[in-house]
């Protein structure tokens, strides 16, 4: 995949998981105000960007298989790498999961 390619597989998992479920919440959060939400999503959406940006520069940098597992490894050493791969198989995914198949 290419950056843009990239960048919109993310951007569309975003706005597909959150965009049919939390307007009317956002929208009660902000006093009622459209334009509020507009530039908070607009905001996330940045970031979420810039999140495959970084994404992308560290998969040029270490083209090997593991993704997550294998910055933090690299970063922050084998313990801190075990630690997230157990996380994020017996609660992050399957939390998201979850929170997913309740909207």
């Amino acid at each position: 995949l290419k950056s843009f390619e990239a960048i919109a597989i993310i951007v569309g998992i975003i706005i597909g998981s959150g965009i049919f479920s939390s307007p009317g919440l956002a929208l009660s959060r902000c006093g009622g105000s459209p334009g509020e939400v507009l530039i908070a999503w607009t905001v996330s959406g940045v970031l979420v960007i810039l999140t495959g940006q970084c994404y992308i520069e560290l998969g040029g940098m270490m083209p090997s298989a593991g993704g997550d597992f294998v910055y933090l490894k690299r970063a922050f050493g084998e313990r801190v790498a075990f630690t997230f791969a157990w996380y994020n198989l017996f609660v992050g995914k399957p939390g998201s999961q979850a929170i997913i198949a309740t909207m």
